[in-house]
């Protein structure tokens, strides 16, 4: 029962228990026979005054409640309610994010499985590469054992490395490729300089000279030296203004 209305039975029972206000007149004793009959205007008004307040009351506190209970709904939806590998349900926090693996991922992001088959999420713009992430405008290069990896923007594949765009990729004398720098080209299992040049030993396998330089058996000749020959047939460099020998 509502405090207004325990107040209203109150004042009515209270004046049920009153005597009449004259005694030995039948008539007024009639009157107040009946319970409140014989309440004072100012208690009745008071009387009224206190349930409606307490009716205000429970108005604004059911009001309240439903204000609260719609705030509790509205930031719930939408949401998404996930549930991991282990069988566990989680909620996502963020405002349009969607279940991927055991996480959460953002709006336009990738959502990517690796080599275990677990589901991993990457960021907007970002893609698949092997086990991780790429992001805009990469390379996802395989590696010598198959194995995928990314590489940066500006970057490309070459063995089991990155390297930079305008370079060389070589393969060395074991089959394996290695990167050399921008003007670079390949010589062996070396990298030469823009103006060398690429020779080759006696056991067949190629070097690089610098800029300006030649070759001469299993060396170079530079702008200063001279290659010498001797009776056997090999070739070797020595310093322009020195005498060959053998």
């Amino acid at each position: 029962m509502a405090p207004a209305r325990r107040t209203v039975a109150a004042l009515l029972a209270l004046a049920a228990m009153q005597p009449p206000a004259l005694a030995g007149a039948q008539d007024g004793a009639e009157e107040c026979a009946a319970p409140g009959a014989c309440l004072g205007e100012a208690e009745v008004e008071a009387a009224e005054h206190t349930e409606a307040d307490a009716l205000r009351v429970e108005l604004l506190q059911s009001k309240s409640a439903a204000v609260r209970a719609s705030a509790r709904l509205s930031a719930g939806a939408g949401r998404a309610k996930c549930t991991n590998s282990k069988g566990v349900v989680f909620d996502c926090s963020g405002e349009g994010e969607v279940c991927c693996g055991d996480a959460c991922m953002a709006p336009r992001g990738t959502c990517c499985t690796n080599v275990m088959g677990h589901s991993f999420p990457c960021g907007e713009n970002s893609t698949c590469c092997g086990d991780t992430c790429m992001a805009p405008e990469g390379a996802c290069c395989a590696n010598s054992q198959g194995s995928h990896f990314p590489c940066g923007k500006g970057s490309v594949c070459c063995g089991d490395v990155c390297m930079s765009e305008g370079g060389s990729c070589c393969k060395n004398s074991l089959g394996a490729h290695f990167p050399c720098g921008e003007g670079s080209t390949c010589c062996g299992d070396s990298c030469m300089a823009a103006g060398g040049a690429c020779c080759s030993n006696s056991l067949g396998h190629n070097f690089p000279c610098g800029k300006g330089s030649t070759c001469c058996g299993n060396g170079c000749v530079g702008p200063n030296s001279v290659c010498c020959t001797n009776r056997q047939g090999y070739r070797y460099p020595v310093v322009r203004g020195t005498m060959c020998v053998g």
